[in-house]
């Protein structure tokens, strides 16, 4: 009822609710948290759950950096909050960062790819640099066993060294 935030295991606790408990074990601090603050912390412990794919965490960054510029703006500090901010409060370095939000230029169908575990951000890095159509057409060439994934690497430079080529020319 507005009186407790729980900025530490809530699926835990949504857990012992479904379960029918109506005490668990807890700790309760006073701390009055920002939202930034508090926001970090949950991403920070959810990123670091091995369910959580990368396009949950791709928009969590997002969404943490327009928190953070928007904490700037209400402190009268106009400058834009850079990634290599957002890095170092979730302690990520700059790199994994910008493979992250890299995934949100993929299509749709890739996307749902990676939050349903099918692939990987690895796996996606071969469509980068590619519009969307070539990206449509090789993933569901890969998916369908049509290209190796060797051969997948050659068509994504041919069609990156010549963009308006489509895959089956």
């Amino acid at each position: 009822n507005g009186r407790y935030l729980i900025v530490h295991g809530e699926r835990r606790w949504r857990a012992a609710q479904l379960a029918g408990l109506e005490r668990i074990p807890a700790l309760v601090r006073r701390r009055d948290y920002d939202d930034v603050t508090r926001f970090v912390r949950q991403l920070v412990e959810n990123i670091q759950r091995e369910d959580l794919n990368d396009m949950d965490r791709a928009y969590a960054i997002f969404k943490l950096r327009e928190m953070l510029q928007q904490e700037n703006i209400n402190n009268d500090d106009r400058k834009k909050v850079s990634w290599a901010e957002v890095a170092r409060r979730l302690g990520y370095s700059r790199q994994r960062i910008h493979q992250l939000t890299k995934l949100q230029e993929l299509t749709e169908d890739i996307q749902e790819d990676i939050r349903t575990g099918r692939i990987s951000e690895r796996d996606t890095r071969i469509y980068q640099g590619l519009k969307p159509s070539q990206q449509r057409a090789l993933h569901a060439a890969r998916n369908n066993g049509e290209v190796s994934e060797n051969e997948a690497r050659q068509i994504a430079r041919m069609l990156r060294a010549d963009p308006d080529r489509t895959y089956f020319q």
